[in-house]
């Protein structure tokens, strides 16, 4: 039997206070392993660099933003605005049957 395919999946979300990314400042990289995230911009402005496994894409965003960083890549963000950004962001960890939570 095929994990997650024939077998349910069992997921756990959370949702995050707002981060705040300073002026002139940026989130290194950061993996997202087994997660799912997903990013709205409350305020500010990022410029958000996704590493897929096939390439990279860098995206410019302002107020009401959104984006999604899919599980097993590599994200990074900066400021590219005059003020501090704030972000909120939904994190939702996938955990196959026969793992547990801290294995995910």
């Amino acid at each position: 039997m095929v994990p997650g395919v024939l077998e349910p999946l069992h997921t756990h979300a959370r949702t995050h206070l707002p981060k705040k990314v300073a002026q002139h400042s940026e989130k290194p990289r950061q993996s997202t392993k087994n997660n799912f995230l997903f990013f709205y911009l409350i305020s500010g402005a990022v410029t958000v660099k996704i590493h897929l496994r096939d390439g990279s894409s860098d995206i410019a965003l302002t107020k009401g933003g959104m984006f999604f960083v899919p599980p097993g890549n590599v994200y990074s963000l900066k400021n590219a605005g005059a003020k501090s950004a704030s972000l909120v962001f939904v994190q939702v960890k996938i955990v196959l049957p026969g793992m547990n939570y801290s294995q995910a």
